[in-house]
């Protein structure tokens, strides 16, 4: 049963581990594009490429190496996944409640609530991207912005 309930960790032991070793990345850097050292990458081959077939992670890879370009962490739902995990729960908990207590149609800027709730920005930009896929709100494509408004 537990698999079912937690699809992500069932991929493989060490998913766990690596999401907070990944978190920490994201927290350290503001960004969600990490590049792996080797150290990183042998400890956790097996975890990674299972999580980019699954599409949860994007590794870019090169001719020479897998993953040698990188990863972005861009899947929203891996993010939050991440945050269960690996956040402050409580600031979490006011960055939603400020989601759903925001007024319909104002646009609220990510950016700023990364650095007044002291979240890294992409943890912002996630969970935009989970209420927009929900039909909740809109999220801007601006490149540069993380940028969302409450519809429903």
């Amino acid at each position: 049963m537990a698999r079912l309930e937690d699809p992500i960790s069932a991929l493989h032991d060490d998913v766990p581990e690596l999401a907070g070793t990944l978190y920490k990345a994201v927290i350290d850097r503001r960004d969600n594009y990490i590049q792996l050292t080797d150290d990183l990458y042998e400890r956790y081959r097996r975890p990674l490429a299972l999580l980019d077939a699954e599409q949860l992670i994007h590794g870019t890879h090169t001719l020479s190496k897998r993953f040698g370009g990188g990863i972005t962490l861009s899947n929203a739902v891996f993010f939050m996944y991440m945050c269960a995990l690996h956040e402050d729960q409580e600031k979490m908990k006011k960055l939603i409640a400020l989601i759903d207590q925001a007024e319909l149609n104002q646009w609220l800027d990510g950016k700023r609530i990364a650095r007044a709730e002291d979240l890294p920005s992409p943890t912002v930009k996630a969970v935009f991207e989970v209420y927009a896929a929900r039909g909740l709100g809109i999220l801007s494509r601006t490149v540069g912005e993380v940028m969302y408004r409450p519809t429903a």
